[in-house]
């Protein structure tokens, strides 16, 4: 058959286009084949199927994984298999099947060959054997022990006895599953102790079970007589069925004689049984027990005897006695019913046919029946759990009873949705609760606190995210899980150093010391290379002085402090071999707080402090040194806002000129000047030795202002416009002004006087002091 390979491959192409469906006669249900290789192959599909034929079979078979096979070329067989358009499965004599089957996929399939056959059981309708396929190996057509196999309907009918006044017979023709084509089978009834033309009338001829039909009734014509006798019987024969098998090809009837014998006919519907059952004869006087009995999950619900219900059913059986005429008995079952009770809580709703039955429905429900409740939970709810008959299994959408057997309960609770809320923190602390079950749109407090006194909370992150360092979070409105984390380390405070120039301290920036730890400072001065040498000048502790020391420690820290070290540098201003020749040099040089040692000698220059915090003074000894302005300037300027810081000490300050203040210019700044002379100055105007105005508050101690003049008032001293001066020990004398205060002179000023004197100022005519 190889040959033919290319040819049948060109006809299959024509066959995939026809698109009729097929009519088959394989029994719906037992319809499917299996090979190991390609699975199962049904027989019988929604739009094609296989046709047995009694000597060969046509139509189409599917596999899920090789697709359709046909099982021949053209619907007219017994087929040749010699050539392309002739070929297809055959039916022998024996109901052996022979010849070929072709699949693209699959190849030939032969249904016969030296190792293997499949036949057909006319009686049971099912195929037997393998069927090999040339690319896919055995293919099994049924196997009682896995329960699958390929069958055609079978037809049977049952014996049937009838007393003859009845007038006929009626013989039932079952076919045991519907299919799509008609099925034909031809009858004719056979003599046996009844004899036709007396006892009946003899029938033939052909009942076709219409598509989709079960079954088919036969009439027998009985004939009546007045001659008593025995029951008499005959056979009705089938033949030739087609589209389906015979389970048994003949049924006898029981033909009653009504002279001697009455019918008693018993009947059952579908829920039980009545045995004996069917047409029952009865000898005239006699007697008939009959049991019934209900089937799995039904009842008998009555019992009718010639139509009528008996008042009190009996439990088992019931007996005719003293039989005289025909008489009718049916036990009539019903199926059992039970209750079905549905109940819920509020805040959800149960949905059975399509209708809501919260908070409560009871119902009652045959058995065998199916019934499904559907679960809807209100907004922010859930299925809690459900109940049935009691026993929780679990929170369920749906409940399906697929198979009802028993009274039921059915009890929904919803519940309002919860939520985790999961703390966690590392070794050193507490949070409390450390999880919280919170219902929806509730809020929950979490509360965190330090194992130890010296640990603090360092983070609290929510879901991952940081908020801080907190002691305690509210969830508000919870609305979903959360998570909350707290970070706890030890309370760290700093100190924060400040070290000036000229100077060091160790440890230096910002130092880290554990809550009621220690820590200890070491202070050294560093000389500056400006100057020739620096000390400690002062250290601050949180502002506080506490004057200058080489050691400092902070003990029991419980909070951020502050420490700064100030240092101040010596500058030395000489002629020879010191950094500076100039003080002006050295000021401008200067940081606040140094100290400019000026050593003896005099220096031709004017000085001006520009707002410098420094202390310049004269280097001890028995020499003062001499600032000489050389009549060019004031010996001395301070107008930059210069403090009580500004300091010198020690000199003699002489031969300055200017209009105001030739001697020392002050103007809105308060330095000290002690330990001076101030000698030979020249104003054109005001203070020949000292001008002061704009509120300038300085101090004079241990000064001596000499031989000073004005051109116009005020020799020694001038101050005006708010200055408030303090002069302490100090001597005002031979000063000379033509006009007023040739020794001090205060307008719009004030000025505090302490051990002061004011002497031969000239001209004597006037005041000394105005």
């Amino acid at each position: 058959m190889k040959r033919l390979t290319l040819l049948i491959t060109v006809f299959m192409a024509i066959l995939s286009q026809l698109c009729m469906v097929h009519a088959g006669n394989i029994h719906p249900s037992e319809k499917y084949a299996w090979s190991e290789n390609i699975g199962w192959i049904s027989f019988r599909t929604s739009d094609q199927s296989a046709n047995y034929q009694k000597t060969f079979m046509t139509g189409y078979v599917w596999s899920e994984n090789v697709g359709w096979i046909l099982l021949s070329a053209h619907n007219d067989g017994p087929f040749e298999n010699s050539t392309f358009d002739n070929w297809g499965v055959n039916i022998d004599f024996k109901n052996q099947l022979s010849g070929f089957a072709w699949s693209e996929n699959a190849g030939w399939i032969t249904f016969a060959s030296d190792e293997h056959q499949v036949t057909f059981d006319p009686i049971t309708g099912t195929f037997q054997g393998y069927a090999w396929a040339e690319n896919v190996g055995y293919i099994h057509l049924s196997n009682a022990n896995k329960n699958y196999a390929v069958s055609t309907p079978r037809l049977s009918a049952l014996d049937v006895t009838t007393a003859e006044h009845l007038g006929e017979m009626i013989f039932v023709v079952e076919l045991d599953a519907p299919i799509e084509e008609d099925v034909i089978v031809d009858y004719i009834t056979v003599v046996q102790s009844a004899f036709p033309g007396s006892d009946f009338l003899t029938s033939a001829g052909t009942i076709e079970i219409i598509a989709g039909d079960t079954q088919k009734n036969i009439q027998v014509i009985l004939l009546d007589d007045a001659i008593p006798e025995e029951t008499e019987t005959f056979e009705l024969q089938f033949k030739n069925p087609q589209g389906a098998s015979l389970i048994n090809d003949h049924a006898t009837g029981h033909i009653v004689d009504n002279e001697t014998q009455s019918i008693i006919i018993a009947s059952a519907n579908e829920g039980g049984s009545i045995v004996p059952s069917g047409e029952i004869p009865i000898e005239i006087g006699g007697s008939q027990r009959f049991y019934f009995e209900a089937f799995d999950e039904y009842h008998l619900k009555s019992l009718l005897i010639n139509g009528l219900a008996i008042p009190n059913l009996p439990e088992s059986e019931y007996t005719f006695f003293n039989v005289q005429d025909d008489q009718t008995i049916s036990a009539v079952y019903e199926i059992n019913h039970y209750l079905i009770r549905v109940t819920s809580e509020s805040n959800g709703a149960i949905i059975y046919n399509s209708t809501d039955i919260t908070p409560e429905k009871s119902f009652s429900a045959a058995s065998g029946t199916a019934h499904t409740f559907h679960f809807y939970p209100s907004a922010n709810y859930h299925v809690g759990n459900v109940l049935i008959d009691g026993q929780a299994i679990g929170p369920l959408e749906i409940y399906e009873i697929d198979n009802l057997k028993k009274t039921t309960t059915i009890h929904v609770i919803f519940e309002i949705n919860r939520y985790t809320i999961q703390g966690s923190t590392n070794d050193h602390g507490t949070i409390t609760p450390e999880q919280a079950i919170v219902d929806h749109g509730q809020n929950q407090t979490f509360v965190m606190k330090p194992l130890m006194d010296n640990y603090k909370v360092a983070e609290v992150k929510v879901d991952g995210q940081s908020v801080g360092a907190l002691n305690y979070y509210t969830f508000e409105y919870v609305s979903e899980h959360h998570t909350i984390d707290v970070i706890f380390e030890k309370i760290i405070h700093t100190i924060q150093v400040v070290e000036g120039r000229g100077g060091t301290v160790s440890p230096s920036g910002n130092v880290l010391v554990e809550d009621d730890g220690s820590q200890s400072f070491l202070i050294k001065p560093r000389r500056a290379t400006y100057s020739e040498s620096c000390d400690i000048g002062d250290i601050l502790i949180d502002g506080q002085s506490i004057g200058a020391t080489e050691h400092y420690t902070f003990q029991e820290v419980d909070q951020n402090h502050h420490l700064e070290a100030v240092f101040y540098c010596t500058l030395h201003v000489c002629a020879q071999n010191c950094l500076y020749s100039s003080i002006q040099d050295a000021i401008e040089g200067s940081y606040e707080g140094d100290v400019i040692l000026v050593h003896p000698g005099t220096y031709k220059e004017s000085l001006d402090f520009k707002g410098k915090a420094v202390n310049v003074k004269a280097m001890p000894g028995n020499q003062q040194p001499v600032i000489d302005a050389e009549g060019r300037r004031s010996t001395l300027i301070f107008k930059s806002n210069e403090s009580s810081d500004t300091i010198i000490s020690g000199f003699i300050i002489e031969n300055g000129f200017a209009n105001n203040g030739g001697g020392i210019f002050i103007d809105g700044a308060s330095p000290v000047i002690e330990n001076c002379i101030i000698q030979n100055n020249r104003a054109l105007f005001l203070g020949g030795g000292l001008y002061m105005t704009n509120g300038a508050g300085p101090v004079l101690e241990n000064v001596f202002i000499l031989n000073n003049k004005s051109d116009f008032i005020g020799a020694g001293l001038l101050i005006e416009n708010d200055a408030e001066p303090q002069l302490i020990n100090v001597v005002i004398a031979d000063n000379i002004a033509p006009n007023k205060g040739p020794g001090l002179y205060a307008r719009g000023a004030s000025v505090s006087l302490y051990n002061t004197s004011i002497h031969r100022n000239q001209p004597y005519v006037e005041s000394a002091l105005v």
